[in-house]
């Protein structure tokens, strides 16, 4: 515990504080209530905090949102202090959960700091027909691990030691990935928990101390309490229960490693798929299976250079990134962390679109979108944002589909005159995350107005409908101008020019950009331009604010333009 001066008053440093968030508007309510008395129940460590925020169904009691502080007690009423009685709360909110980690880690300082978030869950999922991460009935609303709802709630937090998810199936890879920098470690269930939840009473015991011992202990607190007649399950049958520990520090490794194994195993798709049919299904449509499990069965199915080379440095890094786990009651061997394979073409149509927006996304969807054979979908169309004709070149900006896999993006020109061949230009392949992209088509070689077609086209060959743009095509005239002009950030000046340079022989007499100050004198002197058109960024920050004048001179033709710096003198 550390002592700071503050005001003339002397405060104590807490050595944890525990912030539990409970969204519990909605069939949870009173699972909620148990809890908080589990808490109570317990002995907690000196200088720890445990602090809880909880939103409860509007028909229960008690009914609207508290804020207690922990005190232990033996009732089976919430007799702990009541710090604020905020009312009705939309805990569904990501802005309420970010709001109550800044309050109460700003209100109750700590060495080290772990939140509990404690609700419904699903995975990455966000859907109307099944559960999710924090629903509120009452406001209807949810967060979406897809949309970034997490990811943004946790993003002003404190670095957390420890982030426990008491919801269902969390324990994913995708959501690793989406609260990997917050948290030194992530613990959770990857499969159902119980409407009972963690076993409070039996956890926050040994919850003083370093962040390794506390969380090296909690998966088997957790398995323990659902053994007969444990304390979260008071029968004579098992509970089906499992918990793992994850060191995020570790976590680059693994997705590394993936991305190796993705990228060599992308045409063994059908071994893999068939390794992905032999292990458990979790949580969903049945879509999630533990990913250390598809990669020990996937080892029958691989040349054993496959396994050696990629394979088992992946299993290696996957052990280290999960420093603790338990599992009871299960079949096969689980209860590391899932990862998302639907075995079914329906499944994966139905959430793609949800999982291409997920930092995991990158290679992944290719290879489960293989792996599940050939698919007569037709792809979402390219939309051509922009085309700009400079010169001979036809600048082309256009938005991609979202698509499952790498599409192919068709270019072609449809020639006014039907006595040229109609072209393809190009194909350019989508890469996930892309908004927008930028390409330079040069149509030197076309000499004349027509349509610009654009489509997409998937690893099966289904091909997207089409967009398309009217190019009017001016044969160009010798031409040096500059953009921007004026302009007000010198470190990023284009100087663009057209020649009528027939080869670039003609350039051996003088093939340089000369600029001057309006006193006629050589100021700057640009790299020389190898072609008779292009486009050249250049810094000129050194030169003071004021006008200038460009020259470059190609055999007998001079070409000039004015331009102006607005520089910081």
């Amino acid at each position: 515990m550390l002592l700071w001066l503050s005001g003339g008053v002397l405060w104590a440093t807490a050595d944890w504080t525990i912030l539990v968030y409970m969204a519990a508007d909605n069939g949870l309510s009173e699972y909620a209530v148990q809890d908080i008395n589990e808490m109570e129940s317990a002995t907690i460590p000196a200088g720890t905090n445990v602090i809880v925020q909880a939103d409860f169904y509007e028909t229960s009691s008690p009914s609207g949102a508290f804020r207690y502080k922990i005190t232990h007690d033996e009732t089976s009423e919430i007799e702990s202090q009541v710090i604020s009685n905020l009312g009705e709360i939309d805990s569904g909110d990501w802005h309420t959960l970010q709001s109550y980690i800044n309050w109460g880690f700003s209100h109750y300082p700590a060495t080290h700091k772990a939140l509990v978030i404690w609700s419904h869950g699903d995975s990455w999922y966000k859907g109307n027909d099944y559960k999710w991460i924090c629903p509120d009935n009452n406001a209807e609303s949810i967060m979406s691990v897809s949309d970034g709802d997490l990811r943004n709630a946790l993003a002003e937090s404190p670095f957390l030691d420890v982030l426990l998810f008491d919801a269902c199936s969390m324990q994913s890879i995708e959501v690793l990935n989406e609260v990997c920098y917050q948290a030194k470690y992530v613990i959770g269930s990857e499969d159902l928990v119980p409407a009972t939840g963690f076993p409070y009473q039996d956890m926050l015991p040994v919850w003083q101390g370093e962040p390794d011992s506390i969380a090296l202990q909690i998966p088997e607190l957790y398995t323990g309490s659902y053994a007969p007649y444990g304390s979260q399950n008071p029968y004579g049958y098992i509970v089906k229960a499992t918990c793992s520990v994850l060191a995020t520090e570790r976590l680059n490794d693994v997705t590394s490693l993936l991305g190796n194994f993705i990228a060599n195993e992308i045409d063994s798709t059908e071994a893999i798929f068939a390794a992905r049919q032999l292990c458990y299904n979790l949580n969903t449509y049945d879509a999630e299976i533990d990913l250390l499990e598809l990669l020990d069965q996937a080892v029958t199915f691989l040349p054993a250079e496959n396994v050696t080379g990629f394979i088992q440095p992946l299993q290696t890094a996957i052990h280290s990134l999960v420093v603790a786990k338990s599992d009871i009651n299960y079949d096969a061997d689980i209860g590391y962390l899932t990862i998302w394979f639907p075995h079914e073409q329906n499944a994966f149509n139905a959430w793609w679109q949800q999982y291409v927006k997920l930092r995991m996304s990158d290679q992944w969807l290719g290879l489960i979108s293989r792996a599940l054979g050939a698919d007569s979908g037709i792809p979402g169309k390219p939309i051509l944002m922009n085309t700009v004709l400079l010169f001979n070149d036809l600048r082309v900006i256009w938005e991609f589909p979202p698509a499952p896999e790498f599409i192919s993006i068709k270019l072609r020109y449809k020639h006014d005159n039907e006595q040229f061949e109609n072209k393809e230009i190009n194909s350019y392949w989508a890469v996930y995350g892309q908004s927008d992209v930028r390409h330079n088509i040069t149509i030197n070689d076309i000499q004349g107005s027509g349509w610009l077609i654009i489509w997409a086209e998937d690893y099966d060959g289904n091909s997207s409908l089409r967009d398309s743009v009217y190019v009017e095509w001016v044969k160009p005239k010798p031409q040096l101008f500059v953009y921007p002009n004026p302009c007000a950030n010198s470190r990023a000046i284009y100087f663009n020019w057209w020649t009528k340079a027939d080869n670039d022989a003609d350039f051996l007499t003088e093939n340089v950009v000369r600029i001057y100050n309006i006193k006629g004198r050589m100021v700057k002197k640009i790299d020389p331009i190898p072609h008779k058109q292009g486009s050249r960024k250049v810094d000129l920050s050194s030169l003071p604010s004021g006008i200038y004048i460009a020259r470059v001179k190609v055999g007998k033709t001079t070409l000039t333009t004015k331009f102006t710096l607005l520089n910081d003198d």
